[in-house]
Parts: structure tokens; C-alpha cells; sequence
């Protein structure tokens, strides 16, 4: 999908939002990534991603999972909009779901930030993931960390 790109005054807005979202002033930079999504931003994995991110940490899960999900269909290979939505959908209950995203990931590109999630889950898997689950997050493991020295 083609995406949209932005004129010096949306870039110049776009800038402002992330300077506002990394203030923690969520409201301020949610009415701007609103405003540019409005006019044309919704061809934008970019201002969905943002969406979906500042929706995340307001703590929006269901929000912040549409608006990453956009973004995952305009730009698969975005890692952190995958990530986002992942984060987001297990947030929501949605395990099964963020597990089919981060397969769906997986099976097209090389993990970068996903190493960390991987490690994570599999450090934590006796304790929180069914077996068929744990199998998966095992595979994943050893595939992507195969320096680590940790044992179960």
C-alpha cells in the first residue's frame, strides 16, 4: 500500500506530537495525530503507529490495537507497530490473537525488539502459557537466542 507523505507543516505537527507524547501530555498529542489521521493520515502507517501508541499508554488497549493493526496492514514490516499491537491484544485478553501477530511477524521477518519479548515469555512460561502456547515460545527461542545460556 502506498502511504501518504506529509508536507513540512504536517511533518512540523508530527514532530510537535512526539515531543508531546515523550512529555507524558498524551491529551495534546492524541488532538494533533487526530487531526492529521482526519485530513489524510489514515494512508499513514506512521500516524497510526503514533495513534496506537499514545492510545497504549493512556492505557487504551482496544483503541491502541486498532490503530496498530492499521498500521501492521500499511506497513508489515514495521516491528514496533507488530509489537504494539501484540502488547495491546494481550493487554485485552486477546492472547491467541497477539500470538498469531507475532507469527505472522516472525514468519516474514528477522525479530530485532522481538528477541525481548521472546526471552521474556519464555522466562515466564511455566508459569503464565498453556502448553501448546509454551511449545510455540520455546521454538521461538531457541531459533532467535541462540547465545543464551539460560536454562530451564
Amino acid at each position: 500500500m502506498k502511504s501518504h507523505s506529509f508536507n513540512k507543516k504536517e511533518e512540523s505537527l508530527l514532530n510537535l506530537a512526539l515531543e508531546l507524547k515523550s512529555k507524558s501530555r498524551y491529551k495534546e498529542s492524541l488532538d494533533i495525530l487526530i487531526k492529521i489521521h482526519e485530513k489524510h493520515g489514515s494512508n499513514s502507517s506512521v500516524v497510526n503507529g503514533l495513534l496506537g501508541s499514545v492510545y497504549y499508554e493512556q492505557k487504551e488497549y482496544k483503541k491502541s490495537a486498532i490503530y496498530f493493526r492499521k498500521a501492521t496492514i500499511l506497513n508489515p514490516k514495521s516491528e514496533l507497530a507488530s509489537l504494539g499491537m501484540f502488547h495491546s491484544l494481550i493487554e485485552t485478553g486477546k492472547d491467541d490473537l497477539a500470538l498469531e501477530e507475532m507469527k505472522r511477524y516472525l514468519h516474514m521477518f528477522p525479530p530485532n525488539n522481538y528477541k525481548v519479548t521472546i526471552k521474556e515469555l519464555y522466562e515466564e512460561s511455566d508459569n503464565i502459557l498453556s502448553k501448546e502456547t509454551k511449545k510455540l515460545v520455546d521454538k521461538y527461542y531457541k531459533k532467535y537466542t541462540p547465545s543464551s545460556s539460560f536454562k530451564r
